[in-house]
């Protein structure tokens, strides 16, 4: 609580209007209270409707809040570098939900600058299959740390995104793989971004 009260504080927002709650949980043991998820979904039935709108996902808010704190994280303690854990699937999933629901041909890439040249972004995972992953985890009787917003909600694209993908390796084996190579070899003047070319 009083690291909120400081950063709120350093922001210049008023701590009165700031919640403070929590997210990841260790095992199935009882945790830090209140929940984020409890916490949002109770939101709307209060009158607020400005943090998520009614009918959409607590993903985007989170991801940004996410990334910020991280990117604050590692800019405090002088960090270049930040390791996320995105694998391939991962990764192709989002460069259908950015085509399906974002019109653009857009995913994450293994490496990336961060927009003020502070920071590199790696993701060491990311050519690894997520059943590999999942393996290695069973083998290695890691444990499992759950987050209940994390495809627990309702309307979740990805999920969808998900399942669309494992409908096609079932009925084609290997098509997610051939995707992701697809995507390490994008021909831009066979597309039609007029940023690329003169169209």
């Amino acid at each position: 609580q009083k690291t909120a009260r400081l950063v709120a504080e350093r922001l210049g927002i008023d701590p009165a209007r700031a919640l403070v709650t929590f997210q990841s949980r260790f095992g199935r043991e009882e945790w830090l209270r209140p929940y984020t998820d409890e916490t949002l979904r109770a939101l709307p039935a209060q009158g607020v409707k400005r943090v998520i709108p009614e009918g959409r996902t607590q993903c985007g808010l989170c991801s940004r809040l996410r990334r910020g704190a991280l990117y604050r994280h590692a800019r405090e303690h002088g960090f270049t570098r930040i390791a996320l854990g995105h694998h391939r699937d991962d990764i192709v999933e989002t460069l259908f939900l950015n085509l399906f629901f974002g019109g653009r041909m857009k995913s994450m890439p293994p490496k990336l600058l961060s927009e003020d040249g502070r920071h590199v972004v790696i993701r060491p995972l990311a050519y690894v299959p997520e059943r590999e992953i999942e393996r290695y985890a069973r083998a290695r009787t890691f444990p499992v740390i759950p987050c209940r917003l994390c495809g627990s909600q309702d309307n979740l694209q990805r999920v969808a995104v998900k399942k669309m993908l494992a409908d096609w390796e079932r009925d084609f084996p290997g098509r997610t793989e051939t995707i992701f190579s697809a995507m390490r070899s994008v021909a831009t003047s066979h597309l039609a971004d007029p940023a690329a070319f003169d169209f």
